[in-house]
């Protein structure tokens, strides 16, 4: 998400040699340690842990960063190279914090409806948002006229580099996050636990409600590991 952004950044740290060279890196690294530390301390927090709360505060976390995303490309624009480039950590912490309640959470709950497809549907939803970024980056280029790529100075500024560009791309996110934010909300309040235990009379498991966080019995991840040896190390390698 924000890597797709990385000509509207070149943009912002032109003015430092030292940012625009190395901001790539730190996104990609504050983004993948902050995801992969949050996951690996959600996994142990599995006892009378509440997973669509998890969901909803990590949408919330969404709505909230990318709105500020898109409010800090109109506003502040006089603010420091060094400034922003703290306050885009942030931004990127904060995201992938989220990305780590969401992906645990959400396997998570539609685990306990007991219905393989559900998660079969979760997996194709993620390689779909991974294109949707990028889409989301050419129409909000496409969407701003060639005539408001100027700079201040007079010179033509690329249309991937332009503030309006860049305010559509994080509005198209922010609104994203909220209308799944409301249409999960409106799964919660649907869904009905004895309908899926009518689907699955047979199925502890199933009849569980996943809205109620309960004492459950906690899951090891050596436990995991050695379940699903050989897929996760196909994945590794």
């Amino acid at each position: 998400m924000f890597l797709a952004a990385s000509p509207y950044f070149q943009h912002r740290f032109s003015s430092s040699a030292y940012l625009l060279t190395h901001f790539p890196s730190y996104i990609t690294s504050i983004s993948t340690i902050t995801n992969l530390v949050s996951v690996t301390l959600l996994t142990h927090l599995q006892r009378s842990a509440s997973y669509p709360q998890r969901i909803i505060t990590a949408l919330c976390l969404n709505i909230v960063c990318f709105t500020l995303l898109a409010i800090s490309t109109t506003l502040f624009r006089s603010i420091s190279p060094e400034g922003y480039f703290a306050f885009l950590m942030l931004m990127v912490f904060t995201a992938s914090l989220a990305t780590g309640l969401c992906q645990n959470g959400i396997f998570a709950y539609v685990s306990g409806f007991g219905v393989p497809k559900y998660t079969q549907g979760i997996m194709t939803g993620q390689a779909v948002a991974g294109v949707l970024p990028c889409i989301a980056q050419i129409v909000s280029v496409l969407s701003v006229p060639e005539t408001n790529h100027k700079s201040t100075a007079g010179a033509a500024t690329p249309p991937q580099e332009s503030s309006k560009s860049a305010f559509a791309y994080f509005l198209t996110a922010t609104l994203v996050s909220l209308l799944t934010l409301l249409a999960f909300l409106y799964l919660v309040r649907s869904h009905n636990p004895a309908t899926t235990s009518a689907l699955h009379p047979d199925d502890t498991d199933a009849t569980q409600d996943p809205e109620h966080p309960t004492a459950r019995k906690v899951v090891g991840m050596w436990t995991l590991f050695l379940k699903l040896r050989y897929l996760s190390l196909a994945v590794f390698i």
